[in-house]
């Protein structure tokens, strides 16, 4: 078979260049999710994307990220929308953080080669899907 599945290949740096980091937090005594380096990172990372501190903040894990921002956006599912539209290619932790807000996941295909949920492709799930009413398509 030559055809190949498309995967992505972090881009992760070399060793060399987190080894300044490691000796800090060495230096320091202090290993925690809250610490000093986390604060660099979240003041760095609102410098490029938005200058403002206060629009990041970083979570222990990408489920956790993803559960706070489900929460944040489209809160805790109520009578009428239950369902969190998703791709069928996705982390487990996708469905798993929109069932920690109460949602029943639903997996929608996507046209090959778009790798993302586009309009048509929301439309053609169910009425009662939260990012469905977000969108404002009817």
């Amino acid at each position: 078979m030559t055809d190949k599945v498309p995967i992505y290949k972090p881009m992760l740096p070399r060793g060399t260049a987190l080894l300044p980091y490691l000796e800090r937090v060495d230096e320091s005594r202090v290993y925690s999710n809250r610490g000093k380096l986390t604060a660099l990172l979240e003041e760095r990372l609102a410098a490029c994307l938005t200058g403002r501190r206060e629009s990041v903040v970083t979570a222990a894990s990408g489920t956790a990220a993803l559960q706070a921002a489900i929460l944040a956006v489209a809160g805790r599912a109520a009578a009428g929308k239950t369902l969190a539209l998703m791709p069928g290619y996705t982390f487990a932790a996708t469905a798993f953080a929109a069932q920690a807000a109460g949602y029943a996941p639903c997996f929608c295909d996507l046209a090959p080669g778009a790798w993302r949920l586009r309009p048509e492709d929301v439309l053609a799930c169910p009425p009662s899907a939260p990012l469905r009413q977000n969108w404002h398509l009817e």
